[in-house]
């Protein structure tokens, strides 16, 4: 399995990933300014990684 999930593209280009197991053993921290890209960051992530985990959404 596939464990890297596309997230965008690095400068210069490329694409910039993220490796899920990785993620999943860890924890995850975003935190930015208002208007700084926090939810699109988190919907990128749950829309990579949707077919791999089960996921719960709290707002």
């Amino acid at each position: 399995m596939n464990n890297m999930i596309t997230m965008g593209e690095v400068p210069g280009g490329g694409p910039a990933r993220m490796d899920l197991a990785e993620l999943l053993a860890t924890r995850l921290l975003v935190q930015g300014n208002s208007g700084s890209g926090k939810s699109h960051l988190l919907r990128r992530l749950l829309e990579q990684s949707a077919r791999m985990v089960q996921q719960a959404i709290i707002d």
